[in-house]
């Protein structure tokens, strides 16, 4: 089951002693997935970039299909977020094609995962776990995926 909330939250600025009456107007904006602040969530996707050899990277995985003229094509994607705001990644087709290698920044915007081109992410609980939806952005080899969801959990 695959749960998405998105909170946003503005508190005003209270100005105190001289100063531009625009000041007084200006808001703090605050943007949360599932209850906690975005950037604090997003971050618990995180790996080191540099890390000692007994350090786990943090590896997302996710399969879908595309449609293709003579038969679906199994599509894996993997994706792992460095600390140093870069991504890597991984695309196969149908576990005999090449893989590709991708690589790129992230960013987190408002309530979303930006992740390079790829696409744009939600988060999500999946299956009673922290997640996020990536909604591509474009095709890698099949065409196809474009408007494909891949789904990561913890």
């Amino acid at each position: 089951m695959i749960k998405n909330y998105v909170l946003f939250l503005s508190f005003g600025v209270v100005a105190l002693g001289c100063g531009d009456v625009k000041d007084a107007d200006r808001k703090t904006e605050v943007f949360k997935v599932n209850n906690e602040e975005a950037s604090a969530y997003y971050s618990s996707f995180v790996t080191k970039k540099k890390r000692a050899a007994n350090e786990q990277v943090r590896l997302y995985t996710s399969s879908t299909t595309v449609p293709n003229n003579s038969s679906p094509v199994k599509v894996d994607l993997q994706v792992v977020l460095y600390d140093d705001g870069t991504y890597e990644g991984i695309y196969q087709e149908n576990n005999w094609y090449p893989a590709q290698n991708l690589k790129g920044q992230w960013l987190v915007k408002q309530t979303s995962l930006v992740i390079g081109d790829l696409g744009l992410a939600a988060g999500a609980e999946v299956n009673g776990r922290k997640g996020f939806l990536l909604l591509m952005n474009r095709d890698i080899q099949s065409p196809g995926l474009k408007g494909k969801t891949f789904t990561f959990s913890n």
